[in-house]
C-alpha cells in the first residue's frame, strides 16, 4: 500500500464534508408537519378508514379503503368495485392554491384531476373535460358527511354547460365494524 499524503486526507475529507452538506441542504426538512398541524388539511379526514360501499337503490357497489399517508398530507382511497373496477385516489390540501384536489386513477387508464373546496364539513369537487370530438362534459363530486359512520359520494356531469346535471353515481359509504 503506497503513503497517503495529509493532503490528500485532507482533501478526501473536505470533499466528504461538502457532499453530506450539499445532500442535507436538498433534502426537505420533516422537523416541521404542517399536514398534521394545520386544520385546513384535515377536511377529509371524516372518510378516512374502512368502508362498505352501496349505491343509492342500496345494492352492493364495492370496498374502500381510505387511509392518511405522506404524514398526514394525502387522503388514500383504495377502491375496489364489486364488478373488477378498481382505482386510487390521491386528495390533498392545496395550500398555494387553498383549494382541495383530488387525483383519480384507475384500472382502465382513466385519469382524472378535481379541484374543490371544503364547505360545512363536506368536499365539493368539479372538473372539465374534453372528448376527442371536441365536446366538453362538467363534473361534480361531493362527498357528503352523513354521521361519524356514514359518507354519500354523489356524483354528476353536465354536457351543456351546467345548464342541466344528470347524476353519474349515488354512493353510500358505511364504516366496517
Amino acid at each position: 500500500m503506497k503513503n497517503v499524503s495529509p493532503r490528500w486526507v485532507l482533501l478526501q475529507s473536505v470533499a466528504a464534508s461538502l457532499i453530506a452538506v450539499s445532500a442535507s441542504a436538498q433534502a426537505p426538512s420533516v422537523q416541521s408537519r404542517p399536514c398534521k398541524e394545520a386544520p385546513e388539511f384535515r377536511g377529509m379526514d371524516f372518510w378516512i378508514g374502512e368502508w362498505e360501499v352501496e349505491t343509492a337503490q342500496g345494492n352492493p357497489a364495492g370496498k374502500s379503503t381510505i387511509e392518511l399517508v405522506l404524514d398526514g398530507c394525502i387522503v388514500l382511497e383504495n377502491w375496489t368495485g364489486r364488478n373488477g373496477y378498481a382505482g386510487k385516489s390521491f386528495n390533498l390540501f392545496h395550500r398555494d392554491s387553498s383549494k382541495w384536489e383530488q387525483l383519480w386513477v384507475d384500472n382502465q387508464g382513466q385519469v382524472t384531476r378535481y379541484e374543490g373546496e371544503a364547505k360545512d364539513g363536506d368536499i365539493y369537487y368539479r372538473t372539465e373535460s374534453v372528448a376527442p370530438d371536441g365536446k366538453k362534459t362538467m363534473n361534480r363530486m361531493t362527498f357528503f358527511q352523513k354521521g361519524p359512520d356514514r359518507v354519500r359520494q354523489f356524483g354528476e356531469k353536465s354536457t351543456d354547460g351546467g345548464a342541466t346535471w344528470s347524476v353519474e353515481y349515488d354512493l353510500l359509504y358505511e364504516r366496517k365494524k
